[in-house]
């Protein structure tokens, strides 16, 4: 065999080394990517489940009686909710905190939540919610449940359920 030829064998065989390389890394990018995105719709499930759950053990009376503004800090129910949002948050050992907020006519603000009153993340009753991600709109406008996240906000980087509790009557929602 000549130099010539040899030389041709070798770059096809290079040829097809790198092509199988590619075609690898490809499949295994393609398994992972598949993987993880698997992985975050079943935890993205669960935590819907969890707001889910927490928001259909809260007393609709009790959200009655709040006003959602600094009023409200100290007062009886507050302090149940509060008590209740701590409780709940243990249970979920992923959760951060588990907090309430309404929408006062086109502005976000804050209700009872779990994060400790010295936590400098701490949130009083009436706190507007500035860069609120847009999934919360949804949650309130079109009263379902949605998962957001990755998003930015004033605080931090988070990936949240929110579900819209819904105060029922007899007539319906």
């Amino acid at each position: 065999m000549s130099s010539q030829q040899t030389g041709r064998h070798f770059k096809g065989a290079l040829l097809l080394l790198a092509t199988a390389f590619m075609l690898l890394l490809s499949m295994g990018w393609w398994t992972g990517s598949q993987h993880a995105a698997r992985l975050d719709g079943e935890k993205r499930i669960r935590l819907l489940r969890q707001a889910a759950d927490i928001a259909g053990n809260i007393n609709p009376d009790m959200i009655r009686e709040l006003s959602f503004t600094v009023a409200d800090e100290g007062t009886p129910v507050f302090e149940r909710l509060r008590a209740q949002l701590i409780n709940e948050a243990k249970m979920i050992p992923s959760a951060r905190w588990v907090y309430s907020m309404t929408d006062l006519d086109g502005l976000i603000v804050f209700g009872p939540e779990s994060t400790p009153l010295d936590d400098p993340q701490y949130s009083p009753p009436g706190t507007s919610y500035h860069n609120p991600p847009k999934e919360l709109q949804i949650a309130f406008k079109q009263k379902r449940l949605v998962t957001a996240g990755p998003y930015t906000d004033e605080w931090e980087t988070f990936i949240s359920a929110f579900t819209r509790y819904l105060i029922r009557t007899a007539a319906g929602c």
